[in-house]
């Protein structure tokens, strides 16, 4: 028997699967602010010893733009689009089976279904009370798995083991 679950695309789900995804990037946050620290760094070493010019100014103005931009980017910018989002307010019929799951997606500008391969899923990441099912780094289907009971979750997350390599599940509780 297939575990049902709905969910919908609400504007506090897009924005923890943002959220998610802007976390899961920490190495890239952590590469960009030592980087930016080190062009900071040398830049008041070369203003110091006087010898700062207009092509070292330039790369710095450069350096606080990506500083500025990239942070809007991924936390202001998708908060101030989802409104926009076609996938707003989508209401989503998951029936995961032993072999694949099946959805059914419709709201005011769409009606479809689709059939998914476990095989097809890139990554599985689990939190608190999201499932999410990439199947390619920039697209996954998000299932809200706060009406499964513990069982139900279980059963899940069997499946899940049991279809897909382990390496590519993140499973949290």
């Amino acid at each position: 028997m297939p575990i049902q679950i709905h969910t919908v695309y609400t504007k506090a789900l897009f924005l923890r699967f943002n959220d998610f995804v802007v976390k899961s990037r920490r190495r890239f946050w952590i590469v960009m602010i030592v980087c930016s620290a080190l062009v900071y760094v040398f830049s008041a070493l070369l203003l110091a010893m006087d010898a700062f010019d207009s092509g070292i100014r330039i790369c710095l103005i450069m350096v606080l733009l990506l500083d500025i931009l990239y942070p809007f980017a991924f936390f202001v910018l998708p908060r101030m689009q989802v409104k926009k989002n076609k996938m707003l307010n989508m209401r989503l019929e998951y029936a995961f089976d032993v072999d694949s799951f099946s959805l059914q997606a419709e709201n005011q500008y769409t009606a479809e279904s689709a059939t998914v391969q476990y095989a097809a899923i890139t990554k599985v990441s689990k939190n608190k009370s999201d499932l999410y099912l990439f199947l390619s780094s920039r697209q996954a289907y998000v299932v809200d798995l706060s009406a499964l009971s513990p069982k139900q979750i279980d059963t899940l997350k069997d499946i899940m083991i049991a279809k897909i390599p382990q390496k590519k599940i993140k499973w949290a509780d």
